[in-house]
């Protein structure tokens, strides 16, 4: 009698700890306890064949969770041999098999899980984000539809949606969308970062500032968040703020061009010069050919009465892309500035071709040709820029100051 009770109490001790592990293998989200626990499961014997592939699943989990993505696999491919019809299994695969580089097998794998479930939202979130990825934008958009019919409360398959939205420049569909995933989980860092992409293309810097405040206080060193709410505090023109960001980007990847060209912006927005042309030179240390920062440099240049240096950048920007406009009537503007109308005509005759709405370069034409003492030639292209842009108050301006006094300081040449 002592001797069944005994075994009675084996087995309920037994059971207990299987229940345990069970439990660990499904529930923990720490990665070492959920391995140990599936493990246990799976080298025990005496799970059944689906209790088996349920701790399969979880041991694959925890050594995704691990980054072991081979390890992973195997596990995957175990529980699949065991029950090739599983679902999850395959649409779970499929995900390995993506963050692997295999799209081609991630879709296979998923398009099998979704013929033996057609409801499996989570399979349908995951192809489509791997439509995206490649470009295959309306396939994606198809997927999430699906994913979020299923289930409107699944937050992931809106950011998706959202992105995508955003790759295909539906700004007002892409903010719903994000809107929507940030109200179903306040804490998903990646939709937020995206909320406030969309909030910028839509020119609302405070949702955007809104959005990546948020974002990076889950994920601090976040670069994107950093970067983009660097772009919106400089687009607020609030330069002191857009440089801590920059500086911050700056510490985490002191390679980073971009974020030099961005800081070298706010700097110059301050009337920092000095460093703004540190920051340019920084840039294009790393990225020499970049024509935005050397024409963003000859500007710096240009404001400082530095025009010979200033036409060397735009120089440059030109040998690299000889139809960036900006380049071309930047120099114009130098030449100008040293008196050289001719060359600067040659220039803003160039701008014009390139493109005949530029009212900026029939402007600047137009002071070129007074200054030749021109002066009926240079009205009418004074007029011109205000037709292509009639609610400009300050070419009206220009206008009316030349009209007054470029005959004096211009007369005609005889």
């Amino acid at each position: 009698m002592r001797a069944a009770c005994w075994l009675v109490l084996l087995v309920s001790v037994l059971n207990s700890a299987q229940s345990t592990d069970a439990d660990a293998c499904a529930k923990s989200p720490d990665a070492d306890a959920k391995l140990k626990a599936c493990s246990a499961l799976i080298d025990s014997g005496k799970s059944l064949p689906a209790e088996t592939v349920a701790a399969l699943l979880g041991r694959a989990e925890a050594k995704l969770m691990k980054r072991q993505l081979d390890a992973a696999m195997q596990d995957l491919d175990q529980a699949l041999k065991l029950n090739p019809e599983n679902a999850g299994a395959l649409s779970f695969r499929g995900a390995v098999h993506f963050q692997r580089g295999e799209d081609d097998l991630a879709v296979a794998d998923l398009d099998h899980a979704l013929k033996i479930d057609p409801r499996d939202a989570h399979a349908f979130q995951r192809r489509g984000y791997i439509r995206s990825k490649n470009g295959q934008y309306d396939l994606a958009i198809a997927d999430y539809d699906q994913a979020i019919n299923l289930d409107p409360g699944y937050a992931r398959a809106f950011t998706s949606r959202g992105r995508t939205y955003l790759e295909k420049r539906d700004f007002n569909r892409a903010l719903a969308d994000l809107q929507q995933a940030v109200k179903l989980d306040p804490k998903d860092a990646i939709g937020l970062t995206a909320l406030g992409t969309a909030c910028s293309y839509q020119e609302q810097h405070d949702c955007a500032l809104k959005a990546y405040d948020q974002a990076l206080q889950i994920t601090p060193d976040d670069l994107v968040s950093l970067y983009n709410r660097g772009n919106a505090h400089l687009s607020l023109k609030q330069y002191a703020l857009a440089i801590q960001d920059f500086d911050q980007v700056l510490r985490l990847q002191p390679n980073d061009a971009r974020a030099f060209a961005r800081r070298g912006l706010a700097y110059a927005g301050l009337k920092q010069y000095p460093q703004a042309l540190a920051d340019y030179d920084g840039a294009l240390r790393f990225k020499p050919d970049n024509t935005e920062v050397l024409v963003n440099r000859g500007l710096v240049y240009y404001g400082t009465g530095l025009f010979d240096l200033a036409i060397r950048d735009y120089d440059n920007a030109l040998r690299i892309d000889p139809k960036e406009v900006k380049a071309i009537e930047n120099r114009g503007a130098a030449y100008l500035s040293k008196a050289d109308p001719d060359r600067a005509l040659e220039d803003f005759d160039s701008a014009i071709r390139l493109d005949p709405k530029d009212a900026f370069a029939f402007l600047s034409r137009g002071m070129a040709y007074v200054m030749k003492g021109e002066f009926d030639r240079g009205m009418q292209d004074m007029d011109e820029a205000i037709r292509l842009k009639p609610g400009d108050e300050t070419l009206r301006a220009v206008r009316e100051r030349v009209r007054a006094t470029g005959q004096k300081m211009f007369p005609p040449k005889k």
